[in-house]
């Protein structure tokens, strides 16, 4: 019986609220827009609509002042401008993190896919570099949060 406790865990991590960006802010990043010349921005999304139930929180670290870690619904994208130079991003779940060192360049945009699987005792995530016009066509049809 101790199965269920531990399931209602897992649930509700999944659950967790993320505001959704305004309808404006939604809508520019779907322009796909370069950066400012001295930044680089970078997509995060999440299309696998069979993990609802499971929580991603993304995670970013690079340049001098860019820190930011998120709860990443299935089906929503974030985008999010970072300094120039070496760059970490990741994604976990309850159990695994998946962990890649990036570079950032100015005025590039970056595009990141991540996607939950089920292993033998916990869902994990694996997050990916996409290319841009697969990337962009996927972003199109969700919806974007904000960066808490």
């Amino acid at each position: 019986m101790r199965l269920i406790p531990l399931l209602m865990i897992f649930v509700l991590v999944g659950c967790e609220a993320v505001p959704k960006a305004s309808t404006e802010a939604d809508q520019r990043a779907k322009r796909f827009e370069p950066p400012p010349p001295n930044l680089g921005a970078i997509y995060v999304y999440r299309p696998d609509p069979k993990s609802l139930l499971w929580g991603v929180r993304i995670a970013f670290i690079g340049g001098i002042t860019t820190e930011l870690s998120t709860q990443l619904p299935s089906g929503t994208f974030l985008r999010f401008e970072s300094q120039p130079g070496l760059a970490e991003i990741s994604c976990f779940t309850t159990a695994l993190r998946d962990r890649h060192d990036i570079e950032v360049n100015a005025g590039q945009i970056r595009y990141f896919e991540t996607r939950v699987y089920f292993g033998d005792f916990s869902p994990y995530c694996l997050v990916r570099e996409v290319p841009a016009d697969s990337a962009q066509a996927t972003i199109l049809a969700m919806t974007r949060v904000e960066v808490q």
